[in-house]
């Protein structure tokens, strides 16, 4: 904390000492989706004499006018390709500063092409192919996390236990389906399917999340359905600025954190700081009944109850500066710290089939896992005439995640009582490691007559590493003994090149876009102290291409086709065994190859007065499908191993819709329903693993007199179904409130789970055995906050 302390004060300091001229006049500029227009003249003129100040706006769409005296005044925006903007402002306070904020910018349109179609709500923007979520309208999810934020969206279910958003399911599929990326590069802990853990971003340091479901050929191709992007609150306001905010709740939960920023017209320095704390009960009760011939051999009855607490720390900081006015030179640091600290009691009894008692025991498990990262990122843009820019960037991450489990396993008696008091002891230790290092060099918005074009090379290089040791304990001699092989100690390298192209054209209503993106890999992956090795190479050409018919200036339709590939996960390519419960072990394939899937998307999306619909429909054509093999043996010892299936498709759609009956009522519904199928191999006619059969969502807002709001979101996932495993319907709803006071102060107040409905019921099959399991949610949890700008 210390270290936090002092890096937060040297960086605002800094700041403080380039410079502290107040703005007299700011704002930024925008275009019609919100996206910022940059480097436009802005020239403010005084009525009485004419005299002029004029500066240019910054690559953000902000711009900083100084040394103003009071009076009256015209302000002029102008830049080639929009209409010009002008607009009276009067400046009477020496103290204070006029602050314009959003200004829209209007495109001189000669084609319909040219028109930017947005469905635009206080909480979502549709455009093509992109759909954007704002974080500071998602007051139901204040104090919370990424994951909180995403579960809103349309098509997105999130995995992890009841209440503990971890990882993203989008469009009915598991999280290896979908690529998360922050700020556009890949940033963060990751779990064992390269999904970025959500659970340790701070909502509030969230500016915006998007999902884009056939991106273009220059974004990585990993993500068969497609990318989401979280975008961070960029600290782009010129003068000194920040925000302090805390929340407290029930189950020991509280989360907070400042923010300072210090812009000047050269340089712009920043530091975040957020903190989380969450405890998360998790009852679970489970049945198991073994199978021979039809006939019940064996039932397991047990009940656990896991006490999880994890406490998030994410810092963040860095600097733009202006070598000249379109040149700007960038560095970022990023650290993040997640504790995640457990205690496990399990109790289970095991009959035969006509209900005589065999066996019982009780296994005490303790499991302390802290987890780090960190990042260092900079980059060198310029932007030409015409508005071309070239971006030169790399990044830099280490990541340490560290798993200390103790266990300890008493025999019971039929009454619940110790059978003796020598209980089996066993503890495990785990050690990830893995660096990442990225590197890009990109030439965008190069005009070619009425072309549009896109050049770039990204690499990309991993390396991971599991070590892993048992100590079991002797009564005999009163020793510990250590076990580890070649298994437990896997480590891979991964290194991936790839160059793409993108032409954009538009003519009439029509505007074009097409692309080529050229990936090569190479992994290597080995097991420490044995001669198990095991090595991949492959080159893929991922194309794409979209069409976006502007049927008039309320309404689009948009074709989108790619190709996009999704890799096994790192912990899918290691050999070794894993028990993960007491009958269930998993294990990698080191033979596993990449799935590979054509995307087709049909999207349409028309806007009316009071409100806007839209539509999309989804197909996925995916090759050597992964699946999770499940095997049980005489003993009722179960397996899971991924394995290349065959072929499969997935298909959906999505309606969307946002209302505004009245000026203090909003609404934003969607509904979505998927299916998918395996349509050759071994698992022919089942579903895909983790697909999910529907999702709707309803979110509504009412804006209240004297500075109140209140939302209430509603949230429904339809069921898991497969030859082997359900999983039933979940629905919860959660509520927001806000009181806004003295301009800059809000206090805030939330409840998840209002109606106590959040639970997990699964259900799986072998030949030999079927399982009920059911896992509860938390019940109702409360935070209060306040929050303050300056």
């Amino acid at each position: 904390m210390k270290k936090f302390l002092i890096v937060i004060g040297l960086i605002v300091w800094a700041g403080i000492l380039a410079g502290l001229a107040q703005c007299r006049v700011t704002g930024n500029l925008v275009d019609a989706g919100n996206d910022p227009v940059a480097f436009a003249s802005v020239v403010l003129a005084r009525n009485s004499d004419g005299q002029a100040i004029a500066v240019m706006a910054d690559d953000k769409g902000y711009f900083c006018l100084n040394n103003i005296k009071n009076g009256d005044y015209r302000l002029t925006v102008s830049l080639l390709g929009f209409e010009t903007w002008s607009s009276p402002v009067g400046v009477a306070d020496d103290a204070a500063t006029v602050n314009l904020h959003d200004i829209q910018m209007v495109p001189t349109i000669t084609d319909l092409a040219e028109v930017l179609i947005t469905g635009t709500s206080h909480i979502s923007e549709i455009k093509p192919s992109l759909i954007k979520y704002k974080t500071s309208s998602l007051i139901s999810q204040s104090g919370g996390t990424a994951g909180d934020i995403l579960k809103n969206m349309p098509s997105v279910a999130m995995g992890g236990s009841p209440g503990h958003n971890r990882d993203i399911r989008f469009r009915g599929l598991g999280n290896a389906y979908t690529k998360v990326l922050i700020n556009g590069r890949e940033s963060g802990l990751s779990g064992n399917n390269r999904e970025t853990v959500l659970d340790q971003i701070p909502a509030g340091s969230i500016s915006h999340i998007e999902i884009m479901a056939v991106p273009g050929a220059e974004y990585q191709g990993e993500g068969i359905n497609g990318i989401v992007n979280i975008v961070l609150k960029d600290n782009a306001n010129f003068g000194l600025h920040g925000k302090a905010e805390a929340m407290g709740g029930n189950h020991n939960g509280n989360s907070g954190g400042f923010s300072i920023s210090n812009k000047t017209e050269k340089l712009n320095v920043f530091a975040n700081y957020d903190f989380l704390n969450r405890n998360l009960p998790k009852p679970k009760d489970k049945l198991k009944t073994d199978l021979k011939n039809g006939a019940v051999t064996q039932v397991e009855d047990s009940y656990e109850l896991e006490n999880k607490n994890f406490t998030n720390h994410n810092l963040r900081t860095g600097f733009e500066y202006l070598l000249q006015p379109k040149t700007k030179l960038s560095a970022e640091y990023i650290y993040g710290y997640q504790l995640e600290d457990k205690d496990r009691s399990l109790e289970y009894t095991r009959t035969d089939g006509s209900g005589k008692f065999k066996s019982a025991a009780q296994e005490v498990k303790s499991e302390y896992k802290p987890n780090n990262y960190h990042q260092v990122y900079g980059a060198f843009e310029h932007t030409f005439a015409k508005q071309t820019k070239l971006l030169i960037n790399a990044s830099y991450q280490t990541e340490e995640q560290k798993k200390t489990e103790e266990k300890a396993t008493y025999a019971l008696t039929s009454k619940g009582k110790w059978a003796n008091f020598q209980p089996a002891l066993e503890n495990k230790y785990e050690n990830q490691n893995s660096e990442k290092l990225l590197w890009n060099a990109t030439l965008s918005k190069l005009k070619l007559g009425k072309n549009l074009l896109n050049v770039g090379y990204a690499g990309e290089a991993d390396s991971r590493k599991f070590n892993n040791t048992t100590d079991k304990f002797s009564y005999k001699d009163t020793t510990w003994t250590k076990s580890s092989n070649g298994f437990d100690n896997f480590k891979v390298n991964e290194t991936t090149h790839a160059f793409f192209v993108t032409d954009e054209y538009k003519v009439a209503f029509l505007k074009l876009k097409a692309g080529l993106r050229f990936e090569t890999t190479q992994t290597k992956g080995n097991a420490q102290t044995t001669d198990l090795n095991a090595s991949k190479n492959y080159s893929l050409l991922l194309p794409s291409a979209s069409a976006t018919f502007n049927l008039d200036k309320t309404q689009y339709l948009t074709v989108n086709v790619g190709r996009r590939i999704r890799r096994p996960g790192f912990k899918d390519l290691n050999p070794f065994t894993e028990q993960k419960e007491p009958t269930k072990y998993a294990k990698g394939n080191p033979e596993l190859k990449p799935e590979k899937a054509w995307a087709y998307e049909l999207g349409y999306l028309k806007n009316f007065s009071k409100f806007n619909v839209g539509a999309n429909l989804f197909y996925r054509d995916i090759t050597d499908v992964i699946q999770k093999n499940i095997t049980e043996d005489d003993n009722g010892i179960v397996t899971e191993q991924p394995q290349n299936a065959g072929r499969a498709y997935v298909a959906g759609y999505e309606l969307m819709s946002t209302i505004k009956p009245f000026d203090f009522w909003q609404l934003a519904l969607s509904f979505a329903q998927f299916e998918s199928e395996i349509t050759s191999g071994a698992y022919s006619g089942d579903a895909l693993s983790d697909q999910y059969k529907w999702s709707g969502k309803a979110i509504t807002d009412f804006t209240l007199p004297k500075g109140w709001s209140a939302q209430l979101a509603f949230n429904a996932v339809g069921p898991k179904v497969s030859e082997s495993k359900e999983e039933s319907t979940i629905w919860f709803a959660d509520l927001g409130v806000e009181k806004r006071f003295l301009t800059n102060g809000a206090l805030t107040f939330r409840m998840t789970d209002v109606f106590d409905s959040l639970a997990k019921r699964k259900t799986e099959r072998t030949d030999k055995s079927s399982t009920i399991e059911t896992e509860y949610g938390l019940g109702q949890v409360f935070l209060v906050g306040l929050s303050w700008k300056f």
